[in-house]
């Protein structure tokens, strides 16, 4: 439901890395002058988009699986480790530093690792491999190493990761990419609406991560 305007408690809890329990705790208070109906509609959209491509992942996983060549799973899997090596392990080892020396310039740093490198690769993966389901596994890899690894798997990811995969699946599918496969044609018109798609996509992602 839509939390109503008033005086609301909030707790947190600041747990270190490795930890389970929580090293402080902090009862602040929380006010809502009112409602932010932006949010509240980006946030039911990432629900639905979610739980719809959550279910669908379930019932498809093993005919996609089964669709795909062995070769295809290992490049799947190498782009999987290699984005996360060349993206999450920089900005989760450097972003605060960068983010205290450059305060809010630090996005142009740390947008060429999350965003133009990052697309460069799984634009290349695409090409190399056009079928639906490609983008899906990947970005599983990476958010598996990334919880192993550094820890901190949540249940919100659900909402945030589900919803960022359905949104790039539907821009690569959309835009031509994983629907016609190996006919598609990286010709500039074709590439410019890849890119206009991806870039809706990426955008409704940030929005939602925003709110």
């Amino acid at each position: 439901s839509i939390p109503a305007s008033g005086k609301y408690r909030r707790r947190i809890e600041l747990i270190p890395l490795g930890a389970s329990d929580p090293v402080a705790e902090y009862e602040l208070p929380l006010y809502v002058t009112s409602t932010n109906i932006m949010a509240f509609t980006f946030t039911m959209g990432a629900v639905f988009l979610s739980l719809g491509g959550f279910v669908f992942l379930v019932f498809r996983f093993r005919k996609l699986v089964n669709s795909m060549k062995i070769r295809w799973i290992v490049i799947i899997a190498l782009y999987g480790a290699m984005t996360f090596a060349v993206l999450n392990v920089p900005i989760r080892i450097f972003g605060a530093l960068l983010n205290a020396l450059s305060g809010p310039f630090s996005i142009f740093i740390t947008g060429f690792f999350s965003e133009i490198l990052y697309y460069t690769l799984l634009v290349s993966l695409v090409r190399l491999i056009p079928r639906p389901g490609i983008v899906t596994l990947t970005v599983l890899v990476r958010y598996l190493l990334n919880g192993m690894v550094f820890g901190g798997l949540h249940l919100s990811d659900i909402l945030f990761t589900g919803s960022s995969i359905v949104a790039k699946e539907t821009a690569f599918y959309i835009s031509g990419v994983t629907r016609k496969g190996d006919d598609f044609e990286w010709t500039l018109p074709s590439t410019l609406v890849v890119a206009l798609s991806l870039s809706l996509a990426d955008a409704y992602i940030n929005l939602t991560n925003t709110y």
